[in-house]
């Protein structure tokens, strides 16, 4: 969806808001190589899931945590949740940023 107030990218790094339990921010990232992804939430771990995905429309990637990939380069769509594709959701997360390294 489009970006909601609060929600920006700058350079590597996104980061916003979850408007509703369910919201989902949807970025575009262009990824290179060997890339670390590490998400940060105001809770001590990341609470939120990261799903990225390629110009194809197929899921690469799904994780509440930090990880690591070599990506082909291009152009992906990044997906940023408090649920993750089979509607398993975090509770109480309200801001996140992520960084692509």
């Amino acid at each position: 969806g489009a970006l909601e107030p609060g929600d920006s990218k700058q350079g590597t790094t996104v980061q916003g808001r979850f408007n509703s339990p369910k919201d989902v921010d949807s970025y575009s990232v262009p990824l290179a190589n060997n890339i670390a992804v590490n998400g940060s939430s105001e809770f001590s771990n990341q609470a939120f899931y990261i799903r990225v995905y390629d110009s194809r429309k197929r899921l690469l990637k799904s994780s509440d945590e930090a990880f690591s990939m070599n990506f082909p380069r291009g152009r992906y769509t990044v997906l940023i949740s408090p649920c993750d594709e089979d509607g398993l959701c975090y509770q109480g997360v309200t801001s996140y940023t992520v960084s692509f390294q």
